[in-house]
């Protein structure tokens, strides 16, 4: 029975890079390790090889792990009681950066935390999935990741940080500080349309906004300035007793069209209320493959309330016959489509129309806004049977 003086001498035994008394059933597996110690066994063993040491946490991990162990180390000749009892270890100890810190330098947000494959990986999906960045990086030699700085992705960072206690730069908490004043006080420092008894007024906005507005809006009718507000994320603020807009209407404004089911809404009801906010071409974009059997009655309800000369109905997959257009007008005001592709067909149009309200029973993608009028993307507002 030998007895190993130091934890690394076990650990070797335990993949086979050291020999034993008594000869192991598997050579190059002595030691059953479970499933979860197989890889921080390798990664020790490998930094023991390479002359980098252990950490602190490592080396507490190790003695616990051969500890574990002593079973399947005494059927191999091995006492480890000793070692485990007073822990000898004759790699050096390697330094860790634990420190978790953001700061800004360069334009940059600069997230610094050590290796750990959760926090890595719930980084890696804020960025991906919340933050607006163009650079997204790893500083191998500063050992940060880098994203661009804006305060929104400022706040973003700051709020995912709270749940691993990290630190601040003076810098960072004196912007987070000011970010958050103006969020809770957002009527002081948000652009608005605020719409009075008799018109509309922006404030708030910086001095080229509020000349464009002046020059293009400021003489149109209330609903398309508020519409317009809509489209450009500005508050609106009805400080009117007569301006009032449908429920549904109301949802839309606030959502940039919003989601919708079958179940709260018709068809109808979402037109009209399109239609009350001043969108004329309106497309419903279904799936012809999965429509549901309520949906061919939308189908003849929304016609009959557009009227069958402004009315396009373009459904490759329908086998119910629907009494519309196949062609596009100059008078078309809706159309049904199973493709948001389909109104620019060089066979089914004749004369230009884009939509710019769409309604759609899946999520759009690849909507490319060069198709559109002056660059402009329709709103677009999800109509399914289920829950929303």
């Amino acid at each position: 029975m030998i007895q190993p003086t130091d934890i690394e001498h076990c650990m070797k035994i335990a993949i086979g890079l050291a020999s034993t008394p008594i000869a192991p059933r598997f050579k190059y597996k002595p030691i059953s390790l479970a499933n979860y110690d197989v890889s921080f066994v390798n990664n020790v063993v490998r930094s023991i090889n390479s002359g980098d040491g252990l950490s602190d946490r490592q080396r507490e991990l190790s003695i616990k792990l051969v500890g574990k162990y002593s079973r399947q180390f005494k059927k191999l000749g091995v006492d480890i009681t000793l070692v485990v009892e007073n822990p000898k270890f004759i790699t050096p100890l390697r330094q860790v950066d634990r420190t978790r810190l953001v700061s800004i330098a360069e334009e940059t947000i600069q997230v610094q935390f050590p290796y750990n494959k959760e926090m890595i990986s719930s980084f890696k999906s804020l960025v991906n999935k919340t933050l607006y960045t163009l650079t997204n990086k790893w500083n191998k030699e500063q050992r940060h990741y880098q994203v661009n700085y804006n305060e929104y992705n400022l706040l973003q960072i700051y709020n995912w940080t709270k749940n691993y206690r990290f630190k601040y730069t003076d810098e960072v908490l004196d912007l987070v500080n000011a970010c958050k004043s103006i969020i809770d006080n957002r009527s002081d420092h948000a652009i608005q349309l605020v719409i009075n008894s008799d018109n509309c007024e922006i404030k708030n906005a910086p001095e080229s906004l509020d000349a464009w507005w002046q020059k293009n809006m400021e003489h149109k009718g209330i609903i398309n300035q508020v519409v317009a507000a809509a489209d450009q994320n500005i508050d609106v603020i009805n400080r009117s007793d007569t301006f009032k807009v449908s429920k549904f209407a109301d949802r839309i404004l606030s959502n940039r069209g919003g989601a919708f089911n079958f179940k709260e809404c018709t068809i109808v009801e979402l037109i009209k209320a399109a239609q009350e906010l001043g969108f004329k071409n309106i497309a419903y974009i279904v799936d012809g493959r999965t429509i549901q059997p309520e949906q061919v009655d939308h189908f003849s309800d929304a016609i009959n309330h557009i009227g069958f000369d402004n009315t396009v109905c373009l459904v490759k997959h329908l086998n119910v016959e629907i009494d519309a257009n196949r062609r596009f007008t100059s008078d078309t005001n809706f159309a049904i489509l199973d493709s948001i592709q389909r109104f620019s067909h060089n066979k089914s149009r004749s004369e230009d129309w884009t939509p710019d309200f769409v309604i759609h029973t899946n999520t759009m993608t690849n909507i490319k806004t060069n198709e559109y009028v002056e660059n402009k993307v329709p709103w677009f507002c999800l109509y399914t049977a289920g829950n929303q």
